[in-house]
């Protein structure tokens, strides 16, 4: 009797990071799902940066201005993505589970409109002038976050002098 035993347990990796480092030869990074499995298993893996195996070719993702103040609301955030596939399917922003906004995509770079303060938790004086949240990037075509970076709103009013 033959058994088929998988050698890869890849899934259990939850980061591109901690996936391509755990040095499992089965085991890639699925960009656009977000998913650490085989080649064969990652839809469209033939295309450019859609499956990868080395660290260094992980997303990394940035936003400028990387603060707001609470006081503003819809501020045009520009997201620059590296090693990420062609998302001509379209993206969103999505600000942790408080809001999402549609990206644009123009000249290689991502443009977002920042949350309102009623769109996101208030910070408290007990939090002191800032809440962190992060920012993912959401891929229309698989549904999945695919990327992320930290976000500050700050509160200067908390402030006595």
């Amino acid at each position: 009797m033959v058994t088929h035993v998988p050698v890869e347990s890849c899934e259990q990796y939850t980061s591109c990071r901690d996936c391509l480092g755990s040095g499992d030869p089965h085991c890639g990074w699925c960009v656009l799902h977000n998913i650490c499995s085989r080649r064969d298993r990652c839809e469209r893996a033939e295309e450019p940066q859609r499956f990868t195996t080395r660290v260094e070719q992980c997303v990394h993702l940035s936003v400028h201005p990387e603060t707001v103040s609470v006081t503003m609301s819809e501020v045009q955030l520009v997201l620059q993505a590296q090693n990420v596939p062609s998302l001509s399917a379209g993206v969103n922003c999505s600000f942790e589970d408080y809001v999402e906004t549609e990206g644009r995509i123009y000249s290689g770079r991502i443009f977002c409109l920042s949350p309102s303060t009623k769109e996101i938790a208030p910070i408290t004086r007990d939090q002191g002038d800032r809440r962190v949240i992060r920012l993912y990037l959401k891929s229309k075509e698989t549904g999945k976050k695919f990327a992320s970076v930290l976000f500050v709103f700050y509160n200067c009013s908390v402030h006595q002098s």
